[in-house]
């Protein structure tokens, strides 16, 4: 029998925590309150929402948590794309290893980030070697990139087990 969702959910939350990454479990749905003269409906969320929301390094991260027969409905589907064509973070995992495992790929990005930064500062700096407009833009790359990448002050996650 599969793992029910929800015990991953708690799972994936825990080890969040203990990596002091804020995160909560996003509810969807609904709730109908009885009032004196009528019902009131509260909408929790919308539909397709991820189950996770996180926040990593100045960064929005959402988790879509699945057992391993479990398929994103429509929905999440187009939850996910409107996440991937803003370039937000987005991932269906469907344990704990996996929800780490898409931490780590995101500071392989940061690094990647980081190394072309500085490539645009080095080519800002030989000004010899390039004319004032070259230089000009690649400091506004350098600028824009770094702009990209999370506070350097900001907390950094602890990894634990075979993540460390």
């Amino acid at each position: 029998m599969p793992k029910r969702e929800s015990i991953i959910q708690s799972a994936i939350l825990q080890v969040l925590a203990m990596c002091r990454i804020f995160a909560w479990r996003q509810n969807t749905g609904g709730s109908t309150f009885k009032g004196k003269n009528k019902n009131y409906h509260v909408t929790f969320s919308f539909p397709g929402m991820s189950d996770i929301v996180a926040f990593y390094r100045r960064r929005v991260w959402f988790l879509e948590v699945k057992n391993e027969k479990g398929k994103q409905n429509e929905n999440q589907e187009r939850f996910q794309s409107i996440c991937e064509e803003n370039g937000i973070d987005y991932h269906v995992v469907r344990s704990p290893e996996q929800a780490m495992e898409a931490l780590e790929a995101m500071s392989e990005t940061d690094k990647a980030l980081e190394r072309l930064a500085a490539y645009h500062e080095q080519a800002a700096k030989d000004i010899d070697m390039l004319g004032p407009e070259q230089a000009d833009k690649h400091s506004e790359w350098a600028r824009i990139i770094r702009s990209m990448l999370p506070d350097k002050n900001a907390p950094r996650p602890i990894f634990r087990g075979k993540h460390s």
